[in-house]
């Protein structure tokens, strides 16, 4: 059964401090979450090091990691014991919203609800990958939870930890559908709460993926449509400009 008290909050963070203490963790503590299992990965560097000296005179553990997305969230997972419940979170995330009502939304006031039924999904399932809706629009947020390949969006997303290299992301763009995909063909589900949904902002300047440009977002999507093909497709629209691919679950 999943254990609300003992799951880890993980957030990696690169040159950002700044939205880091005003979004993420203003998030954390509106919601009430215990900071002292909040885990902050920051890069060894001395620069880095000095932005963030500001948490330590608070209850977050700062943790000294390497730069570099994948780099960064491959050092993560090897943090932490395997079977541990770790909600993984950007550290630009304003708020996380739940359906109401057909045309209505509302902030969360706790993550322990959520993140119980994440993982209680997760545990159901035999999976170890969950996430929640990638935006707020109540006209397309539904009350159930689908166990089928979606998209679990890399700015929200929990995981019962596993170091099998095989579930670890390999690029710096699109990782969280490299993850997906992953997770999916080897549990064959993972679990997504389509009434929750997140606010943030796609595509943002500086961070872990400051190195983002379109044509690179293009080739990673065509690595992925070639290493994927019965998993993945193109999408018939853009996002943001940026060239996009769908899911789609395989017969079994």
């Amino acid at each position: 059964m999943p254990n609300y008290d003992n799951m880890r909050v993980c957030v990696p963070s690169f040159q950002r401090a700044d939205q880091l203490e005003k979004k993420t963790l203003a998030f954390l503590r509106r919601v009430q979450f215990p900071m002292d299992r909040v885990d902050v990965f920051i890069a060894d560097e001395p620069d880095e090091r000095a932005a963030y000296e500001y948490l330590n005179d608070t209850e977050v553990n700062v943790h000294l990691g390497v730069r570099g997305l994948v780099h960064q969230r491959l050092h993560i997972v090897k943090h932490y014991p395997e079977g541990t419940e770790v909600l993984a979170l950007d550290d630009d995330i304003q708020d996380v919203k739940a359906k109401v009502g057909e045309k209505k939304v509302q902030s969360i006031d706790s993550l322990k609800q959520l993140s119980t039924e994440g993982f209680t999904g997760c545990r159901a399932a035999n999976t170890k990958l969950w996430g929640i809706y990638p935006t707020v629009n109540a006209m397309f947020m539904k009350y159930r939870m689908t166990f089928d390949c979606r998209l679990i969006i890399g700015a929200f997303w929990g995981m019962i930890v596993d170091h099998d290299p095989a579930l670890q992301p390999t690029m710096s763009i699109k990782e969280d559908y490299e993850r997906t995909v992953m997770f999916y063909k080897r549990f064959g589900a993972i679990a997504r709460l389509n009434w929750y949904g997140i606010v943030t902002k796609y595509y943002g300047t500086g961070g872990l993926e400051h190195e983002r440009t379109k044509g690179e977002h293009l080739i990673r999507c065509k690595e992925l449509l070639e290493r994927y093909p019965q998993y993945i497709t193109w999408a018939r629209t853009k996002s943001y400009g940026y060239a996009e691919i769908n899911f789609r679950s395989p017969k079994r």
